[in-house]
């Protein structure tokens, strides 16, 4: 699965063809069709994989002990250095996909972006009414994507770090703001 997501992370769902995954997956085209049914299906498991790994970043981000504002600044500096760490997948495989041409990918990507956006509201609860917790979630996650975009071109990541402080700097404004 490592490898498939790989692929699907550096050049998105177009970018990658039934013949790069067999090649790289050394397997034939039958094969994948029998193990994902399609090149969708092996897609839908690499991206929820991938899904996966990030919920647990950002449920580490998300910690009791810390307060709303620390949490979320937390989250944006980790996905700055992270989206930057790695040269061969920058940025957020999530992020790539909700900009794919295919309707049935890019429908996995916003599913699993609401997920993630219901899970910061209800976090926010305690910290903020619900409009405000949207507000603010939707602050945050359009600067995720902008980091994650920003990683893609080549920043670096003191350059990514530089804007997620200054983001968590507007989050904690929001928070405190009545």
């Amino acid at each position: 699965m490592a490898i498939a997501a790989r692929l699907f992370h550096r050049a998105g769902y177009e970018g990658v063809s039934v013949a790069d995954l067999t090649q790289a997956l050394k397997i034939n085209p039958p094969s994948l069709y029998a193990a994902y049914g399609s090149k969708l299906g092996l897609f839908e498991r690499a991206i929820r994989a991938y899904a996966a790994d990030e919920l647990a970043q950002v449920q580490q981000a998300l910690r009791a002990e810390r307060s709303a504002a620390e949490a979320l600044g937390g989250l944006l500096e980790t996905a700055a250095i992270r989206y930057s760490s790695r040269p061969a997948t920058p940025g957020c495989m999530i992020a790539t996909a909700l900009q794919s041409h295919d309707d049935a990918a890019r429908g996995i990507a916003v599913t699993l972006t609401r997920q993630n956006e219901a899970l910061l509201e209800e976090y926010l609860w305690p910290s903020a009414s619900p409009g405000k917790a949207r507000t603010i979630v939707q602050f945050v996650m359009q600067n995720l994507r902008g980091l994650s975009l920003n990683a893609r071109l080549g920043y670096s990541s003191d350059d990514l770090v530089r804007s997620a402080r200054i983001a968590a700097g507007a989050v904690s404004d929001l928070l405190e703001t009545p």
